[in-house]
């Protein structure tokens, strides 16, 4: 079947879906690589369906109820030309080999990142969702045996020499300009109009992104509290489901901005999708972090991401990361991470390629770069104004919509539109005032 049936949230499928998880036929899930078959590019996944999954003496199988087994196998397989895809007869056989293993319960072992196996319990806790990557996690990097403190030492020590590398040769590049007569002087008003524009939308690109990260880190953080709290709490099991509805009630009265139920559980989703954007919190917040996300195995971002936690985060506003969190197909996500971030892509813009089906027309279609090139011409861009009016932002910053857009202001603007209207009509109309007392009677 599709990969989109692992986690399609429309209401028959997802009918459909746990009645086959909890009336307990589900025996193992096997997500496939992309680019099998010759007529289609959609990724496909193997269900495994059985009626019996009691304990079988004469064929050696254990008791599997309640159990279900997950293997990704999204990277297996080798190109044999430049669009098609095959599974080698021995990662056919180690598949196989897994799942007779699991069942048989004869030298199986969970392999982080390959295969798991998952209890019921645990699939309903995520909503239903069977799509593998979410519970088999990723494989484990090997330790070069390097401490992290040299490692660190390193680093810096390069980047060091790099700045001063940096510095000498802007220093002779100022030279060089002050010797061609270009050192810097304003030599016209148009000269002068270009360098304030520069530094007019410089600074303030710079203030956009600053409050975005501040406020994306935020919710990251209050959504890392909440995963602590679910775990460890000492009286979560006194609000159970009501958990989110009692903690927005109490925030308000803090007046905690953006701290409604729906938020704080987008918060929750948005914590348990980029673990990995604890490496991006800076140094003086660093003992804001929760325990159990400061000292969690944190993530690869080229294993879990293709763009890297701190290039997300100065990227996108939180706006475009809500979205983002809402797809819950991994390579379909990372997919709009890179198109949002190469194009500059304002929130509506995203929001209107991911209805529009971008993703999937961009695996259906034969070229792919005359399609990414057709999207990105007609894109609407972000802009930093664009980002400082986003309603997040307003809550985050502590203002008021009265401060944001006062009557007066918008009478004006309504007033400018109407009064252009009017205008453009040409002969025969009659614009008399914007505001005109009229006596009756």
């Amino acid at each position: 079947m599709a990969n989109g049936s692992l986690s399609t949230s429309t209401n028959a499928e997802l009918t459909i879906r746990k009645g086959i998880i909890e009336d307990d036929l589900l025996d193992c899930i096997v997500a496939l690589p992309g680019q099998l078959f010759y007529t289609t590019q959609i990724p496909v996944s193997l269900w495994f369906v059985t009626r019996n999954k009691k304990e079988d003496i004469k064929r050696g199988y254990r008791n599997r109820t309640g159990e279900i087994l997950f293997i990704d196998a999204r990277r297996m397989g080798r190109l044999v030309d430049r669009v098609h895809r095959e599974l080698t007869q021995e990662e056919i056989r180690q598949i196989a080999d897994v799942y007779h293993a699991w069942k048989k319960g004869e030298g199986y072992e969970d392999k982080p990142g390959w295969w798991k196996s998952v209890t019921i319990e645990e699939i309903r806790q995520h909503g239903y969702v069977l799509t593998p990557g979410r519970y088999v996690g990723v494989e484990e990097q090997e330790d070069d045996g390097i401490p992290f403190e040299e490692k660190i030492a390193k680093l810096t020590a390069t980047l060091y020499k790099q700045f001063e590398e940096s510095q000498k040769l802007e220093a002779e590049i100022r030279k060089n300009l002050k010797i061609l007569g270009y050192g810097g002087k304003i030599f016209n008003l148009d000269d002068l109009i270009a360098a304030i524009k520069e530094v007019h939308e410089s600074l303030a690109s710079q203030a956009s992104r600053a409050v975005n990260i501040s406020l994306t880190l935020r919710n990251w953080l209050i959504g890392a509290y909440i995963a602590e709290y679910e775990l460890h709490g000492a009286e979560r099991a006194n609000y159970g489901d009501h958990l989110l509805s009692e903690l927005s009630r109490k925030l308000r009265r803090y007046e905690i901005s953006n701290s409604g139920r729906r938020q704080l559980y987008n918060y929750l989703a948005f914590y348990r999708t980029y673990p990995q954007i604890v490496r991006t919190v800076p140094a003086q917040f660093q003992h804001l972090l929760p325990e159990a996300a400061n000292n969690q195995k944190v993530r690869t971002a080229s294993a879990q991401l293709s763009v890297p936690p701190e290039k997300l985060v100065s990227s996108l506003s939180y706006s475009h990361v809500e979205l983002l969190v809402a797809i819950d197909d991994e390579l379909k996500r990372a997919f709009y991470e890179i198109e949002c971030i190469r194009g500059n892509w304002s929130v509506r813009e995203l929001k209107r390629q991911i209805a529009s089906l971008y993703f999937e027309r961009s695996e259906l279609s034969r070229d792919k770069e005359k399609l990414a090139a057709l999207v990105q011409s007609t894109a609407d861009q972000a802009e930093p104004k664009l980002a400082i009016r986003d309603p997040y932002v307003f809550e985050f910053l502590g203002f008021k919509p009265a401060e944001v857009m006062s009557e007066t202001n918008l009478e004006h603007q309504l007033l400018d539109k109407l009064q252009e209207f009017l205008l453009e009509l040409g002969h025969g109309f009659c614009f008399e005032a914007r505001q005109k007392r009229i006596l009756n009677g």
